[in-house]
């Protein structure tokens, strides 16, 4: 093993890390290590960076990083260019859509008259009713300008509450918290829009 000489006032490890970056008469492990730790710090900087952009998405808001991870290797990420159909009516309904980016609308049929169109923004989600039954989609949602969406499929979804109870149980109270606010503005005949 290689000694480095003692920098007064700074740490053995610190001045082994300034020496072996300094060093450069010695190229062999020393950069190519430095580069391994750049490459990790980097990659936790993006997956730090990637987890907060799950967790700006309402349901999983109350989810730890640890617990975001886990969900995260169940998503299913798509980009939809503007006017891009994201399901049709009569669709299967698979599983819950989560707006990351952009915005989408959500358009009934005509024989639903007292349906309006609804639309959704980032940290909102769509397509709840996939999550608990197999039914078709019920209205065409179209995106309004380039969106990024990430997908919870159904079966997922049931893996994940076997799996992690916890973390499922937290998912499933944001869940009804939305429900219950979104039933409450049609009650009083709000239109939704993007973000409230």
């Amino acid at each position: 093993p290689m000694t480095h000489p003692k920098i007064p006032g700074i740490k053995q490890s610190r001045a082994q890390w300034s020496c072996s970056i300094l060093d450069f008469s010695r190229r062999g492990p020393h950069l190519k290590s430095i580069r391994t730790q750049m490459r990790m710090l980097l990659d936790r900087s993006e997956d730090r960076s990637h987890l907060q952009e799950l967790k700006n998405l309402s349901l999983f808001r109350e989810l730890s990083f640890n617990e975001l991870r886990v969900v995260d290797e169940l998503l299913h990420e798509r980009v939809y260019q503007k006017d891009e159909i994201v399901s049709d009516v009569g669709d299967a309904g698979l599983g819950l859509f989560f707006v990351v980016s952009g915005r989408v609308k959500a358009v009934p049929p005509p024989e639903l008259v007292k349906a309006t169109v609804v639309e959704f923004g980032a940290g909102e989600f769509f397509g709840e009713m996939a999550l608990f039954e197999d039914a078709p989609r019920m209205a065409q949602i179209v995106a309004l300008e380039e969106t990024r969406c990430v997908v919870l499929f159904r079966t997922d979804f049931f893996a994940l509450l076997q799996k992690e109870k916890n973390v499922a149980v937290k998912i499933l109270f944001e869940y009804a918290r939305t429900m219950t606010q979104r039933a409450r503005r049609i009650l009083v005949g709000e239109v939704q829009r993007p973000g409230s």
